[in-house]
């Protein structure tokens, strides 16, 4: 018996998750669309990496096809948010998305989302529910032939659907703030080599040994402490040991200071 949990049905492969119970279930959401009387430009039909999702997903474009629902099949596995995504974008009436989620690897599943692009409710799942049950019971003729099924696709009324259809939004958006953060990077290097070449030949010069060591104390101080931390973490070690460490720590930032101090001395007037 297919039966629906979190907006979706999720079965063992081979047992209960069949390509014959996936048509079925297939065109039990086809008559629930049809009876329901749901507007949208056809149903968004998406897959993820899991045995044989691809191959279900295809199965459930032909059924949809012959019951002369649009099918946007996607050239690929996706994310859920993508199929998501693509549904609103389309104005589809909804999606069924063959994932299994956090379930074992033996597992499949099909899910059905809403126009909205959300789960379905489970009083959606529940008539999805019913006309799948009526469809088994009555022995609905759901073997849709490979070649009726290519005749259909090859009429238009299944589409593909490119594998993610938010790569353009993404790359419009990494490539604009890619760019953005290196006209800000290149402009702040500039300015900060314009500032050490002036403070290099002006008065301040003295100063720029202290800064750089400084700096690389800091640097020295933060590596020496995520060091403790780690090695803390991977051996457990005791408390004393870890305040050895600390001490260690501090005596490097220490010969840093004391060092730079003395440069600054020696520095010529």
């Amino acid at each position: 018996m297919i039966k629906f949990g979190t907006s979706g049905w999720r079965g063992i492969i081979g047992e209960d998750f069949t390509f014959d119970n996936v048509r079925i279930a297939s065109q039990g959401i086809a008559n629930y669309l049809r009876k329901s009387g749901q507007k949208g430009s056809g149903v968004v039909v998406a897959y993820d990496t899991r045995f044989l999702s691809e191959k279900f997903a295809l199965e459930a474009a032909r059924i949809l096809a012959f019951n002369d629902i649009q099918a946007y099949l996607c050239t690929r596995d996706v994310p859920t948010p993508v199929a998501s995504f693509e549904t609103v974008r389309r104005k589809a009436m909804g999606a069924i998305n063959f994932t299994a989620s956090h379930n074992p690897p033996e597992y499949n599943g099909l899910k059905f989302s809403t126009s909205n692009g959300a789960p379905a409710l489970p009083e959606i799942t529940k008539q999805i529910e019913d006309e799948i049950n009526k469809v088994a019971a009555t022995g609905q003729r759901v073997d849709v032939e490979e070649k009726h099924a290519q005749v259909l696709i090859g009429q238009g009324l299944a589409e593909a659907v490119p594998g993610n259809p938010l790569d353009d939004v993404i790359n419009k958006q990494v490539t604009g703030l890619v760019e953005g953060m290196t006209r800000g990077l290149d402009s702040a290097i500039q300015d900060a080599l314009k500032r050490f070449k002036e403070a290099q030949e002006g008065a301040r010069r003295h100063a720029v040994p202290l800064l750089f060591r400084l700096a690389v104390g800091l640097v020295a101080l933060l590596l020496v402490q995520m060091g403790i931390g780690e090695l803390q973490y991977r051996t457990h070690l005791p408390w004393w040991l870890v305040l050895v460490h600390v001490a260690v720590a501090a005596a490097v930032w220490g010969w840093t200071v004391v060092l730079a101090a003395l440069l600054r001395r020696a520095a010529p007037a």
